[in-house]
């Protein structure tokens, strides 16, 4: 679809994620606790988001994905919850680099959210 002379255009972000680039060191760490692993994702040692396991009762998910990345609101739906911990770990990567580039082209375009 052409956005380029619509009312109905996207806000400027990049359409698609690309991968991270080579210099940032991007890993999952993972860290007991009540004897419970939680698995936390860095990017550049520095935490953006971690998933832990859910009781054994809970019927929306066995595990739960929160972040500390800047705006996020009641819209983003937090903590996020999932079946598998892969496709938990797959998503909360994409997840950061979508938001890690918003946040890039917000800064670049001179968007500040109004606090």
């Amino acid at each position: 679809m052409n956005w380029s002379n619509n009312w109905s255009s996207p806000p400027p972000f990049p359409p698609r994620l690309e991968p991270l680039p080579q210099k940032m060191k991007y890993e999952w760490k993972e860290q007991w606790n009540s004897g419970h692993m939680f698995h936390e994702y860095y990017i550049n040692n520095e935490l953006m988001a971690w998933i832990v396991p859910r009781p054994k009762y809970c019927d929306r998910g066995r595990f739960s994905m929160d972040t500390n990345l800047p705006d996020i609101d009641a819209a983003d739906s937090f903590p996020r919850y999932y079946m598998d911990l892969e496709r938990a770990k797959r998503e909360t990567e994409e997840f950061v680099r979508w938001r890690l580039e918003c946040i890039k082209a917000r800064k670049r375009d001179g968007y500040e959210r109004a606090s």
